[in-house]
């Protein structure tokens, strides 16, 4: 091997390094940014595009380890057909990128662990919709699939300022 040969080798080697450090580097800043966004309050109910077709209320509220991609949380679940709910139930599950597993179970009082189910997660790509998918478990307590959207809390402002002045000009144009 002639040493022009070698130093081929090595240019190509270190580009390979370079490109495949700059690649994994964008890949976790990227899961970092969905860790982020998953960590929050979701829920379905008001969706008046979905809400024909819902057959459970799901209250969920997320957090997430941003290394490790570790899910803790709380979900509430309310059967729309029997009236039956599932209050302050624990979520245990991991993140890997823009999906997930989350298991639901509760301690009772004597110490006893009641599994509910599995469901599995997925982040839209922007971050605004999460989708479950009942992996197992009851259909009491929990849907086949649902679309969970973030709550917003500067549109529940914004919602509250329109009202304010829409309920001013009513005032006014009674007088």
């Amino acid at each position: 091997m002639t040493l022009e040969n070698l130093s081929y080798i090595v240019v190509i080697l270190g580009s390979i390094a370079t490109g495949s450090y700059f690649l994994l580097r964008m890949y976790n800043e990227k899961r970092k940014y969905y860790r982020k966004k998953l960590h929050d309050k979701w829920h379905n109910e008001g969706d008046i595009l979905l809400s024909q077709f819902e057959t459970h209320f799901i209250d969920l509220e997320l957090e997430i380890d941003i290394d490790s991609g570790e899910i803790i949380g709380v979900l509430n679940s309310r059967n729309l057909e029997t009236d039956l709910e599932l209050k302050n139930i624990s979520t245990n599950g991991k993140l890997l990128f823009r999906t997930g597993k989350i298991e639901l179970s509760n301690v009772v009082r004597d110490g006893k662990l009641i599994k509910y189910g599995k469901l599995k997660l997925k982040l839209d790509k922007h971050g605004n919709k999460l989708t479950l998918k009942k992996i197992e478990g009851d259909s009491i307590f929990l849907p086949e699939k649902t679309v969970l959207w973030k709550e917003d809390k500067h549109a529940k402002k914004l919602v509250k300022k329109i009202l304010k002045k829409h309920n001013d000009r009513n005032i006014i144009s009674s007088t």
